[in-house]
């Protein structure tokens, strides 16, 4: 069962989220959903917020949610500078939606398959239209698929730098 939030700004702010669904410690992969609100909250949020003001002011937010190994999760949306990133993580790969008010720049080697459609099918907790087709037909609203948390770091830093999202010596800061 899965369930969808469509408004951003309508939607319970990560931690929040968090602390009301934590897997019972009887589930099997509940250190699993850990790993992952832990990764979205202290790592991936810091791609697209420089300062403590700006994570304030564009929380991780929960837009939907979906089970996998029995485990509740969320649909993550992190939001700063003008673009969306939704996605998901299903203990086996992370599929995203970008949606950008200016295009991304191809600068992300081969982390996504530029020209892959994915069915939506597979974006479980997406509202339907936030399942894009490829990059190659829109940089500006697309979607994909990363198999690796590192993977997924690599390419939405590479697209935070290649947006501008941060000042040059952001990394320090972090």
């Amino acid at each position: 069962m899965t369930s969808v939030t469509k408004k951003r700004e309508d939607s319970p702010q990560l931690q929040d989220w968090a602390n009301e669904h934590q897997p019972n410690n009887d589930l099997l992969w509940h250190k699993g959903f850990e790993h992952q609100f832990l990764f979205v909250r202290d790592d991936l949020s810091r791609l697209f917020s420089v300062t403590f003001e700006d994570w304030k002011a564009n929380p991780v937010r929960v837009v939907g949610t979906h089970r996998s190994k029995s485990v509740l999760l969320p649909v993550y949306s992190l939001a700063f500078g003008g673009i969306e990133v939704r996605l998901r993580y299903n203990f086996y790969n992370w599929k995203l939606s970008i949606k950008s008010n200016r295009p991304v720049p191809d600068n992300f080697f081969q982390l996504i398959d530029r020209e892959e459609r994915i069915s939506p099918i597979y974006f479980e907790g997406f509202p339907r239209n936030w399942c894009f087709g490829p990059y190659c037909k829109n940089p500006k609203r697309f979607s994909a698929e990363i198999g690796k948390d590192y993977d997924l770091y690599t390419f939405l830093y590479l697209v935070s730098e290649g947006l501008n999202l941060r000042p040059p010596d952001a990394m320090s800061r972090n």
